[in-house]
């Protein structure tokens, strides 16, 4: 839109001072009419009305530029000569008014975009999840995070903003992780919530295949049949099913649907379901203010017959090494294993129900790891080697302190008895199952200890064939053996031995590092 205006009669050309302030007049009305106008760009919610309202505004603008031209024009007097001048600000007045009519426009187009922004905009801290579903009541999520890099993301508070899906609270995951979430990283992810149960707890979630799995309330684990002696994973299906499933050192399980993913897992001990303090000769005399024997209560026992409670593991709270047949002592924060080593552990694992025991006279396999070949046996079961059979499954030995604190619970001061040979299998013997679900856990051999002492020499004392000792390297043995009668517990310990000492009554319990995500 342009303008153009004619001075009718010619205005005088020798008064410009007169005419530049009637043109300057003009001007600050024009000024005042594109505020006006803007002011209006503000109130528009639409392309198209704000684009009329502002083009309507610019006529009736142009309009009244005229009637204040024709008027300067009979004021003016003898501003003749300035008359070109006056039509050329008239008409940048005019290209001003049609400027902000473009303006209004642009303004019209910023607020409808507003508008749909505002339909669907999330609220602070929140972000839009796309291809949710929800399977049997649990949550899953594809495509994870809308705006985010890393698709590890905390999903709480759901709510709906004109059909989008928002969640607050969106912490991104420690990558160590690998895809498991839980809200409480100082504990495990699974509850005991009877002999043969267990449940996920709410919050946890689970990338399975590349989509996030949100369990938001306590989901119960789908359970197998379940065999005493046993060790089980729980998996977690793609469409967020949990399972369990016999999963043997010598024959792990397999997905039980294709793409699940393993989460977790737990040992089903050799203390019955139903087993009462007394039934199961657990002790419930004899604490003195010495240190005697644990009393147990009903709660204690309830805690490791049927699924041992300490055996529980996920992936961000396991041992960092072999998990089978172990069990944590959350005092100490050590994994111990629930059974003694057998012979053919390159088979069976390092804790294994129902296996024969390694000792001094019935001597193990060399693990593959020190140049074993899954056939050949050791010449002797010393600590050293101990430390190797222990090391190929990624654990080690327990020190003292470890495993005093493990073995807690068993009936003090009393041995098994019987031949001065090794026994025979791993099992359960009443009285003799620590606190925390560890079997034969004294009075049955006499273990190594982790590291030994030295006492000074005077020469080359002949004994590993890896090198000599200056000194004898003295260790210690603990918890006593069959015929150690009262003198074996929890507290026991032999340091009459060398570090290359091998004996009937001597085996191996393995030890293992706690590994926590927090």
């Amino acid at each position: 839109m342009s303008i153009t205006v004619v001075f009718d009669p010619p205005l005088p050309s020798d008064n410009p001072a007169t005419f530049n302030s009637k043109a300057f007049t003009l001007l600050g009305s024009l000024n005042d009419w594109s505020k006006k106008a803007n002011d209006l760009a503000a109130d528009v919610t639409s392309k198209q009305s704000a684009a009329a309202t502002a083009a309507t505004t610019a006529s009736t603008a142009a309009n009244t530029a005229t009637t204040q031209a024709d008027i300067a024009t009979t004021q003016a007097g003898n501003a003749a000569t300035s008359a070109t001048s006056a039509s050329g600000s008239a008409a940048s007045a005019a290209s001003s008014a049609n400027a902000a009519a473009t303006s209004a426009s642009a303004a019209a187009t910023s607020a409808t975009e507003a508008a749909a922004s505002a339909a669907s905009i999330n609220p602070a801290n929140l972000v839009s999840v796309t291809g949710n579903q929800t399977v049997g009541g649990v949550k899953t999520f594809t495509s994870p995070i809308v705006g985010s890099t890393d698709s590890q993301v905390s999903l709480t508070g759901d709510q709906n903003i004109a059909g989008v899906k928002t969640f607050s609270s969106f912490p991104v995951l420690p990558a160590t992780l690998g895809g498991f979430y839980k809200t409480d990283a100082t504990t495990v992810a699974f509850t005991k919530t009877a002999a043969g149960a267990v449940s996920i707890k709410a919050g946890t979630r689970v990338d399975v295949g590349g989509r996030w799995i949100e369990f938001p309330s306590a989901t119960a684990v789908t359970m197998p049949t379940l065999t005493a002696g046993e060790d089980y994973a729980i998996w977690c299906t793609p469409a967020g099913a949990l399972q369990a499933t016999a999963d043997p050192f010598s024959s792990p399980a397999a997905p039980p649907v294709a793409g699940a993913r393993k989460i977790g897992g737990f040992h089903y001990g050799l203390v019955a379901p139903g087993t009462t303090p007394a039934g199961g000769s657990f002790a419930t005399t004899g604490f003195t203010n010495q240190g005697g024997s644990m009393i147990w209560t009903q709660a204690m026992v309830d805690r490791i017959a049927g699924i041992n409670e300490f055996s529980l593991w996920d992936l961000a709270w396991r041992c960092k090494g072999q998990q089978r047949g172990m069990a944590l002592d959350p005092q100490a924060e050590v994994w111990h294993a629930i059974y003694f080593c057998s012979v053919n552990h390159i088979v069976n694992g390092i804790s294994r129900n129902n296996t024969d025991v390694a000792s001094g006279t019935v001597l193990p396999r060399i693990p593959l790891a020190y140049g074993g070949n899954g056939s050949t046996n050791y010449g002797r079961f010393s600590q050293y080697e101990c430390e190797e059979v222990a090391a190929s499954f990624g654990l080690r030995l327990p020190t003292p302190d470890e495993f005093r604190s493990a073995m807690f619970g068993v009936t003090e001061a009393q041995s098994l008895g019987g031949s001065a040979v090794t026994i025979p299998l791993t099992t359960r013997q009443p009285g003799y199952t620590s606190r925390i679900g560890i079997e034969q856990a004294t009075g049955h051999e006499w273990i190594f200890a982790r590291g030994n002492s030295a006492a000074g020499g005077s020469a080359w004392i002949a004994g590993p064939n890896r090198g000599d000792a200056y000194g004898n390297p003295w260790v210690v043995l603990l918890g006593g053996s069959r015929d150690a009668a009262a003198n074996s517990g929890s507290r026991a310990s032999n340091s009459s031995g060398v570090a290359w000492s091998s004996d009937w009554a001597v085996a191996l319990r393995a030890a293992g590092d706690h590994l926590k995500h927090v």
